[in-house]
């Protein structure tokens, strides 16, 4: 127990997870994350140096104490949380984490959407704000430039495309549009009715110096590509340096490597590719950076194929090396399973090559995607600047197990 207290001390980050829907302790723990975890965290002893605090799945969220060790955070994570109304929210923010320079937002929700964004009221001095919320992002939007402009200091800024207008201040709008250097388009859109259309906030911005097109979902890749060269026009930034586009369409545990390549082929990228080299602000970009979300194909190129081979093995054998360190043979482990020894050789060469060709053909089918979108790109491939990377799948946090 003291050894845990001295621990404290060194904690800068923490997770609080609210359980989703399906969880089978869903309303009493809900309900705990307000009755009890205010309670929990101020009586923490000694008091951490929080930095960093991400909420997920948080519901009503109402803390009636005041909570010290909030007070030094400098960035938040909401996912998936909910709140009564807007001002419930703003409250949060001001009351909380007065401190804020970073504020991420995934999926916020309002029971009652009425609020006023234009009640006076302190606002945190971000530099890092990211709104993936298009059904709350109008209202986030214009109650953070509600603010002196030179207060407005803003440098990251990510939003997400959607049907909504702009109300601020000219005085706000044009200090926000001086302060973003990095601006993040989110296509998050569940269909594909709001393509082809411009956007009132992009010409906002003018001193930008990287512009990220963020198709990474389902959706957002099969559809977005097309309305890129309409947003393209609406940039009014002088010199942008880098560009760059995500696309996901997949997580690679269920779909087909193959028919994944073959789509990644059939984005639409052509208009897109002359407009860089014709459009005012892009003409001295140096580098055009193109991420693709499948976690088969940012495995495959970090690792190598006995390392490949060897993690797919322990996923199915378990683990050489129990809990409490002892380590087994593979025959051990198989033993544990009910496998004899000739069984078990034979199951593990087989399971081998079966691996060794799976990790084969994730490379080859990552060579296809490549290729085709260096020929979706090609003048930016023929300058040298087209890169092109494979990431992982942006992960969801859960519980993994009933607390």
């Amino acid at each position: 127990m003291e050894s845990s207290r001295r621990l404290l001390r060194y904690i800068r980050e923490m997770h609080i997870l609210g359980p989703r829907p399906v969880h089978p302790d869903f309303a009493s723990m809900g309900q705990w994350m307000n009755d009890e975890l205010a309670t929990c965290l101020s009586h923490l002893n000694p008091a951490p140096a929080l930095e960093e605090i991400l909420i997920s799945h948080g519901r009503s969220i109402v803390w009636g104490s005041d909570i010290p060790i909030l007070r030094r955070v400098k960035k938040l994570t909401l996912w998936k949380c909910e709140f009564g109304s807007p001002p419930d929210f703003t409250d949060f923010l001001s009351n909380y984490f007065p401190n804020l320079t970073t504020l991420i937002i995934k999926d916020l929700r309002f029971l009652d959407t009425f609020g006023d964004p234009e009640k006076p009221g302190p606002r945190p001095h971000l530099h890092t704000l990211e709104i993936n919320s298009s059904a709350t992002q109008e209202f986030l939007l214009h109650w953070f430039l509600y603010q002196p402009p030179e207060d407005i200091r803003l440098e990251n800024l990510s939003y997400t495309i959607a049907q909504w207008q702009v109300y601020a201040a000219p005085a706000s709008l044009k200090a926000l549009g001086s302060s973003v250097k990095h601006l993040t388009v989110n296509f998050a859109f569940p269909s594909p009715h709001q393509l082809l259309k411009g956007d009132p906030f992009l010409a906002t911005f003018t001193t930008l110096q990287t512009l990220v097109f963020d198709c990474s979902t389902l959706y957002g890749t099969l559809y977005g590509p097309p309305s890129v060269p309409v947003l393209l026009q609406c940039v009014k930034a002088k010199d942008i340096a880098s560009l760059q586009f995500r696309f996901a369409l997949g997580d690679g545990a269920s779909c087909d490597l193959e028919d994944t390549a073959q789509q990644i082929s059939r984005i639409r990228l052509s208009e897109t590719s002359k407009l860089l080299h014709t459009l005012r602000p892009f003409k001295h970009l140096s580098s055009v950076l193109v991420h693709v979300r499948l976690n088969e194909w940012s495995k495959c190129m970090r690792i190598r194929a006995t390392e490949w081979v060897e993690r797919q093995l322990e996923q199915h054998r378990g683990p050489l090396t129990l809990p409490d360190g002892t380590r087994m043979s593979n025959l051990e482990v198989w033993a544990l399973r009910g496998f004899d020894a000739t069984r078990a050789a034979e199951y593990e060469r087989q399971f081998m090559q079966t691996s060794y060709r799976s990790y084969d053909q994730a490379r080859q089918t990552w060579r296809k995607a490549s290729n085709a979108l260096e020929q979706a790109l090609p003048l930016a491939h023929a300058a040298g600047i087209l890169h092109i990377e494979p990431v992982e799948c942006e992960k969801e946090p859960h519980l993994n197990r009933r607390c």
